[in-house]
């Protein structure tokens, strides 16, 4: 099942940050295009708004936090030196996530990734079984709902960034499998990913965080 001409790489971004759009525009753009997604599988619409917001923002405060703390600390410390000394003081003892202020590719996609699957946002309760050739590929959809919805988002955020994958990855059933089956953390999915990714221009080793 091919699915392209989708907007979803955006996610990527601080969910936060309203320098472009606001959180409900934004919400309205995944919306519309997950219910594309839902049109082309034959399945009956269905979203939680709440459990996919959530998602969002457990997303951006973990990928983002540190940025954040380096923002509104610029705004009352003008010595750089002593608002890098300030940053790494507070970074390094609040626990966040993610201490860089531009993680790596790899990063993004399996903490997005890892906050959609453990939310379940998507939900449909008709699936189509005529859109499926094989048996097999309709019991792994319905089964597996969410995982697949978030596969789907996923696979087209890194064709819109041209992110060339590896082998594994282009076998749906198999990702799905380390999805259910293996329990993933946050850095299990990372390292998930980081076999996965193979533009040499994107994974640059001096780059990564």
């Amino acid at each position: 099942m091919n699915i392209n001409n989708f907007n979803f790489s955006f996610m990527l971004e601080d969910f936060t940050d309203i320098s472009k759009l606001t959180p409900n525009k934004k919400m309205k753009i995944i919306s519309n295009n997950i219910q594309r997604i839902y049109d082309v599988c034959g399945a009956k619409f269905g979203l939680s708004y709440t459990r996919l917001y959530e998602a969002l923002m457990r997303y951006s405060k973990d990928i983002y936090g540190a940025k954040r703390i380096d923002n509104i600390l610029s705004k009352y410390i003008k010595n750089r030196k002593e608002l890098n000394y300030v940053s790494f003081k507070i970074r390094s003892s609040s626990g966040l996530m993610i201490e860089s202020n531009e993680p790596h590719i790899r990063k993004r996609l399996a903490y997005l990734t890892y906050h959609l699957v453990h939310q379940k946002p998507f939900i449909s309760n008709e699936i189509d079984k005529s859109k499926f050739k094989q048996d097999k590929a309709y019991t792994t959809f319905v089964l597996n709902f969410n995982e697949m919805i978030t596969l789907f988002i996923v696979f087209n955020i890194m064709e819109e960034l041209e992110v060339k994958v590896g082998l594994y990855l282009k076998d749906k059933e198999y990702f799905i499998h380390c999805l259910n089956n293996r329990n993933l953390s946050r850095s299990s999915l990372e390292l998930l990913f980081e076999s996965l990714l193979m533009n040499t221009e994107l994974y640059d080793d001096s780059s990564i965080n």
